[in-house]
């Protein structure tokens, strides 16, 4: 799952990218199943001025809990309707590793 962040002055864009790869028995990739799921929270002062860190740190413990019910339920519905069966995303407890291969800011990039 991928992290990105957007600060606007009065509010914090996050965006959740998840990947899931389904493989056959013979472990060839037969499904790539993609899910994106933004929350944007509201902030009464200037969220530009808002650390980084701090950013990450609410993503992580505030914002992907709001986002992975949303990631977790597209993935299996869209599996389903691939008929691709016994496909079950994990629930996210607190206090587990979190499921994310980058962190970073999209006004920082190219996109």
């Amino acid at each position: 799952m991928e992290l990105l962040y957007a600060q606007r002055e009065d509010r914090l864009d996050l965006l959740f990218k998840a990947v899931c790869t389904a493989y056959a028995d013979d472990d060839v990739e037969m499904a790539r199943i993609e899910a994106d799921v933004a929350c944007a929270f509201k902030y009464d002062g200037d969220a530009t001025e808002i650390p980084e860190r701090t950013i990450v740190s609410y993503g992580l413990q505030v914002g992907l809990y709001a986002a992975y019910p949303y990631i977790r339920e597209t993935i299996q519905d869209l599996a389903s309707r691939l008929a691709i069966s016994g496909l079950t995303v994990g629930l996210l407890k607190r206090g587990s590793d979190y499921p994310f291969e980058l962190l970073r800011n999209t006004e920082d990039s190219n996109d």
